[in-house]
C-alpha cells in the first residue's frame, strides 16, 4: 500500500480552499466596508487608514487565490498561511463575543463559530493532503497569465470600491438644522420657567416635534416653510471615513473639516462641545450618563450629531441641550469610533478626543 500523497487530492483541497477565500474576498469587494473588518485587524497598525486596510486585505486575498488556483505548487503555502491567520483572528473574535466575523462584508452576517469550523476543516485537510510533496514540480498556468491575473486582483479594490468624497452640496439649509433623528429613543429639552432645561422622555416621533421647540436663547426656531431651496442630493460613496486626528481637524474651522462636507455646520452653535454618537453604542450611553450628571454642576453647550447605525438602540438618556440633534446622511457606512467630542471656539476645533481617552489631539498655538 503506497503512502505517497495524491497530487489530485492536493489540487482539489487547494482549489476548494482558494474558492472559499475567493468567496469572502468578492463579498468584501462588492459590499464590504471597513466597519466589517475584524477588531484585531482594525487594531493592527491602528494608524493606517481603515479604508486602505480594507483594500489591502482584499488585494492580498485575491492575489493569494490566483496563485492557489493557477500555481498550486506555490500557492498552497499562501492559502495555508491565510487560513492560519483567519483561525487566529476568529479565536480572538470569539473571545470578544463578536456576533459576525465580517468575512462576507455587510451583505451577510456570518457567525464566527461557523466560520472557524469551516476554516479549521480546510486547514486540516490542506495539511493532510501534504501539498509540499504531492504538488512538487506540478505544472502551473503560463507565467504571463498568472502575473496578469494577480495584477488585476491587486488593483481590483481601488477600481471597484467607491469611497471618494463627492462635491459639497450646494444651496441653503434649513435655519434650524437637520431634522431630529428618525430612530432611537431620545431625551428632549424644553425651556423651563427659570431659563434652564427640563428633560422629557418620548418616542422618536414625539422627539421630532419637541426638539425644535427651543433654541439657545429660549426662542422657537424659525420653521423652514418659506420655500427655501434645499441642498442638492448627492450620490454617497459606499463608506466615509471620519478621523479627526488623521484628517487633522484640530486648528481648522469645522466647515473646513470632512464633517463640513456632510452637514450644514454653520447652522449650529460655533462654541461648545460637538459630540458624534450612535444610538446603538454602549460607550455613548455611558458617556451621556456621565455628561448628564456633570451638567448639574458645570452646564455646557452641546451639539449632538447622530452617526446612522442599524443596531439595537441602547442610548435612552441625552444630556440637556436646546439644539435639534443633527444627523449625518443615511445611505452610506460611516467609519468612525464613537463617541468623539470636538471642542469648538468660534467655529475652530480646539480639541478632539475619543471618550475613552485613547485618542486625543489639542490645539496648536497659532
Amino acid at each position: 500500500m503506497s503512502n505517497a500523497p495524491s497530487p489530485k487530492l492536493a489540487r482539489i483541497v487547494v482549489a476548494a480552499a482558494s474558492l472559499w477565500i475567493l468567496t469572502g474576498a468578492l463579498f468584501k469587494l462588492f459590499a464590504g466596508t471597513p466597519n466589517d473588518l475584524p477588531t484585531p485587524v482594525l487594531q493592527f497598525l491602528s494608524d493606517l487608514d481603515p479604508g486602505l486596510k480594507l483594500k489591502l486585505a482584499i488585494s492580498i486575498e485575491l492575489v493569494t487565490v490566483v496563485l492557489g488556483l493557477c500555481a498550486p505548487a506555490l500557492g498552497w503555502f499562501l492559502i495555508g498561511g491565510s487560513l492560519v491567520v483567519f483561525v487566529a483572528i476568529l479565536l480572538v473574535m470569539l473571545g470578544q463575543g463578536a456576533e459576525s466575523c465580517g468575512c462576507f462584508g455587510t451583505a451577510v452576517k456570518f457567525p464566527p463559530e461557523a466560520m472557524l469550523a469551516i476554516d479549521s476543516v480546510l486547514l486540516v485537510s490542506l495539511f493532510a493532503s501534504r501539498p509540499w510533496r504531492a504538488l512538487r514540480g506540478a505544472r502551473s498556468a503560463p507565467f504571463v497569465l498568472v502575473l496578469a491575473l494577480a495584477a488585476v486582483g491587486a488593483a481590483a479594490p481601488w477600481i471597484v470600491i467607491d469611497d471618494g468624497t463627492p462635491v459639497k452640496p450646494r444651496g441653503p439649509s434649513t435655519p434650524s438644522g437637520p431634522a431630529a433623528p428618525a430612530t432611537g429613543p431620545v431625551t428632549t429639552q424644553t425651556s423651563g420657567t427659570n431659563g434652564g432645561a427640563t428633560a422629557s422622555q418620548g418616542s422618536p416621533s414625539q422627539a421630532a416635534a419637541q426638539q425644535g421647540a427651543g433654541s439657545a436663547n429660549g426662542a422657537a426656531p424659525e420653521a423652514a416653510t418659506n420655500g427655501g431651496a434645499q441642498p442638492e442630493a448627492v450620490k454617497l460613496p459606499r463608506f466615509v471615513v471620519l478621523s479627526p486626528l488623521k484628517q487633522e481637524w484640530v486648528g481648522k474651522h469645522v466647515r473646513d473639516t470632512e464633517l463640513g462636507t456632510w452637514m450644514p455646520v454653520d447652522d449650529y452653535p460655533q462654541d461648545g462641545d460637538w459630540v458624534l454618537f450612535r444610538y446603538d453604542c454602549d460607550h455613548c450611553r455611558e458617556h451621556f450618563l456621565e455628561l448628564d450628571e456633570a451638567f448639574q454642576t458645570a452646564p455646557k453647550s452641546y451639539v449632538f450629531i447622530e452617526v446612522p447605525s442599524e443596531g439595537t438602540p441602547v442610548v435612552t438618556q441625552m444630556p440637556p441641550h436646546y439644539e435639534p440633534i443633527a444627523k449625518l446622511p443615511d445611505g452610506t457606512d460611516w467609519v468612525i469610533q464613537t463617541p468623539w467630542t470636538l471642542e469648538l471656539e468660534g467655529g475652530i476645533v480646539k480639541r478632539a478626543y475619543l471618550e475613552d481617552g485613547s485618542k486625543e489631539d489639542s490645539a496648536k498655538q497659532q
